[in-house]
C-alpha cells in the first residue's frame, strides 16, 4: 500500500469540487446573461437592466448556497 495514496485522493476530490463550482458559475452567468439580453431585446430596453438585475442575482445566490454548503459539518 503506498501511504500517499490517500492523500493524493482528498487533493484531487478537493481539485475536482472546486474546478466544478468555477464551472457552475461560469455556466450560470453565460445563461443569465444570454437570457438577460434576449429578455432586454425584447422589451425594448436600451439599457441592459434585465441582464445586469439577473446577473447580481445568479451571483448572491450562488455564493449564499456556497456559504451553507462550506458551513454545513460533514
Amino acid at each position: 500500500m503506498n501511504p500517499h495514496k490517500k492523500g493524493d485522493n482528498r487533493k484531487i476530490k478537493s481539485y475536482t469540487k472546486y474546478s466544478g463550482l468555477a464551472y457552475q458559475l461560469f455556466g450560470l452567468l453565460g445563461l443569465c446573461i444570454f437570457l438577460g439580453l434576449k429578455a432586454d431585446a425584447y422589451f425594448g430596453n436600451e439599457k441592459k437592466f434585465i441582464t445586469a438585475c439577473s446577473c447580481l442575482l445568479v451571483l448572491f445566490s450562488f455564493f449564499y448556497k456556497l456559504n451553507i454548503d462550506l458551513n454545513r459539518k460533514p
